[in-house]
Parts: structure tokens; C-alpha cells; sequence
């Protein structure tokens, strides 16, 4: 059996959970959120787990919306202040850009929010939730709208950033 050189080949890519410490840069860099909020989750994901991840990330959503001046691209009271901090937090979040799924998807959970209290609550609701997607939880490497099973292509240009950010 001989091996031809010009096929391309790649290794299969696996989904990375974040560390305690890539969680925690993240949730800094992102919503200004400093201390140890990650502590203890470790990198499985079984129910306990799961239910670990939702009371930190409902923790952090409550801190970041205490100082949402702080992070927020905008005044709560601006016009299009809601689609800003979807689009900065979610892409950030997300390390690549949104599709117009995910932001209605985000901007259906943020006017829920809104709808219950106030504001303040879509925030929290809105990151609450993007903090537990796994696009967040998880470094994903999304499969091309024409890619087929088994097929090798490149890292997107986003792809391979998060890679090194990460592991620096």
C-alpha cells in the first residue's frame, strides 16, 4: 500500500472545553468580571457539571450587569444599544462572527429579558445564555455550508486566532 503525497491530510479536530483559566480571561476580557468565577468546573461536561456551569455563568451575567458601563459599547438608553452589545459580546464570545441566526436567537433571549423586568435583565439574560453556549464553553471548529464528511480544508482565519489565544 502506497501513500500519495500530493492528498492532502489533516488530524481530526476535537472539541476543546475552556480550562478554569481560559474561562476566567475570557469572562475578564470580555465583561470586565475579575476573581476566580470558573473555580472548581474542571473540563467535564456531566450533568453536575452542566448545572455547575449555569449557576457560574448566571454569576457572572449579575456581576457584569453591575458595572455594565464598564464593557458595554454603549449607554443602556442609547438607540441600538441592544444590538451593539449582542454583536461586540456575542462575537468576541463567539471568536468569530455571528450569523443572523445566532443574533436573532441572542436578540430573542435579550427582549425576553427586557419584556420580564427591564434592561438590566435582558443583559443578564442575554449573557447568561451566551456563556453557557457551547461556542462559547467550547474552541468548535464549524464545518463549511458545501464541506462534505471527511473532506480537509484549512482553519478559518478565526479558527486558527482562537487557538493561540488560547493557548497562550
Amino acid at each position: 500500500m502506497s501513500s500519495d503525497c500530493n492528498q492532502p491530510r489533516a488530524s481530526a479536530v476535537h472539541l476543546n472545553v475552556l480550562s478554569e483559566s481560559q474561562l476566567n480571561n475570557s469572562v475578564l476580557d470580555l465583561l470586565k468580571v475579575a476573581g476566580d468565577p470558573a473555580q472548581g468546573l474542571g473540563q467535564s461536561l456531566d450533568d453536575v457539571s452542566l448545572e455547575q456551569r449555569a449557576g457560574v455563568a448566571a454569576s457572572i451575567a449579575t456581576q457584569a450587569v453591575t458595572n455594565l458601563a464598564g464593557w458595554a459599547p454603549c449607554a443602556a438608553t442609547a438607540p441600538g444599544c441592544e444590538q451593539a452589545i449582542i454583536d461586540k459580546v456575542g462575537t468576541s464570545a463567539y471568536r468569530r462572527p455571528l450569523t443572523e441566526v445566532e443574533r436573532a436567537n441572542m436578540t430573542t433571549l435579550f427582549d425576553a429579558g427586557v419584556k420580564e423586568k427591564d434592561f438590566a435583565t435582558g443583559v443578564e439574560w442575554f449573557l447568561t445564555g451566551l456563556l453557557q453556549s457551547p461556542y462559547f464553553v467550547y474552541q468548535v471548529v464549524r464545518p463549511d455550508a458545501a464541506e462534505k464528511a471527511g473532506e480537509v480544508r484549512a482553519l478559518s482565519a478565526y479558527e486558527l486566532a482562537a487557538r493561540p489565544s488560547y493557548f497562550v
